[in-house]
C-alpha cells in the first residue's frame, strides 16, 4: 500500500515563485492480465522509480532522478519506460508548447504534441494538506482511462510526463499501466530557470507514432 507523502516547504505557499515535485511511479500489476506471459514476467520484476518535476510560474521540466544503475539486476524495467524513460519533458503555460526528447533507433527526436483536453469533475479529496479535484483526460473528445487529481492551491497547470493543462498542479495520476504519486513537494521564493529542450529532429507526436509503430506507450 502506498504511504501518504510528506511535504516540505521553503516558504509560505502564497509566496512561491518556483518548485519541485518528486513523483514515485508504480506499475499497475493487478491490471496485467491482458499481457502475455513474457510481459507479465517483466511486469512482475518491475520496480518503482522516481522522477522530478521542476517548475517556475510559466515553464516546467520533468525527467528521471539520476541514481546509480543496478548492476545486480540489469533487466528491463517497464515502470521506467512507462514513466518517461530517459526523456526530458517540457511544457510552457503561455505558449502551450508540449515537447520532449526521445531517442529512437539511435536518432534523437524533439517531439511536439497537443496539450491534453480534460473533463473536470466536482469530485474532490485531500492529498496531504491539499484540496484536490478529479479530472479525466479526453482522447479525441472521448473519455479515456487517464485520471488526474490536481490542486488549485498551487494554481499552475503542470504535471508528470506530458500531462499538463489543468487548473492546478497534478499530485496524482493514473493510467492503464502506471500510477504517478507525488511523494515530496518543495516550494521556493527563488525563481528557477527552466532550460527548454532544443536538440533533436523536430517531429509531431502523430508523425513519430507512424514512424515507430508498436512503441510502448500509454496513450
Amino acid at each position: 500500500m502506498f504511504i501518504l507523502f510528506s511535504i516540505f516547504f521553503n516558504v509560505k505557499d502564497s509566496q512561491f515563485k518556483s518548485g519541485e515535485v518528486t513523483y514515485t511511479i508504480s506499475f499497475n500489476k493487478l491490471k496485467s492480465r491482458v499481457y502475455g506471459s513474457k510481459t507479465k514476467e517483466l511486469i512482475k520484476n518491475s520496480v518503482d522509480v522516481d522522477y522530478s518535476l521542476v517548475f517556475n510560474n510559466n515553464e516546467s521540466i520533468y525527467q528521471k532522478i539520476k541514481v546509480m544503475d543496478n548492476d545486480v539486476n540489469p533487466s528491463i524495467n517497464l515502470t521506467k519506460i512507462a514513466a518517461g524513460a530517459d526523456n526530458v519533458f517540457y511544457f510552457n503555460l503561455t505558449t502551450n508548447e508540449n515537447l520532449y526528447n526521445n531517442k529512437g533507433h539511435d536518432e534523437l527526436f524533439l517531439i511536439s504534441q497537443k496539450k491534453y483536453n480534460w473533463k473536470l469533475t466536482k469530485e474532490n479529496r485531500k492529498i496531504g494538506k491539499y484540496n484536490c479535484y478529479k479530472a479525466i483526460a479526453l482522447n479525441d473528445g472521448k473519455i479515456s482511462d487517464v485520471i488526474a487529481w490536481y490542486t488549485i492551491d498551487i494554481p499552475l497547470g503542470f504535471g508528470p510526463k506530458y500531462y499538463n493543462g489543468l487548473p492546478g498542479l497534478i499530485l496524482e495520476l493514473n493510467t492503464k499501466q502506471v500510477s504517478f504519486k507525488a511523494t515530496k513537494i518543495k516550494l521556493s521564493e527563488k525563481q528557477k530557470n527552466i532550460e527548454k529542450p532544443s536538440e533533436g529532429i523536430k517531429i509531431t507526436y502523430e508523425d513519430y507514432k507512424k514512424r515507430f509503430k508498436g512503441i510502448f506507450n500509454d496513450r
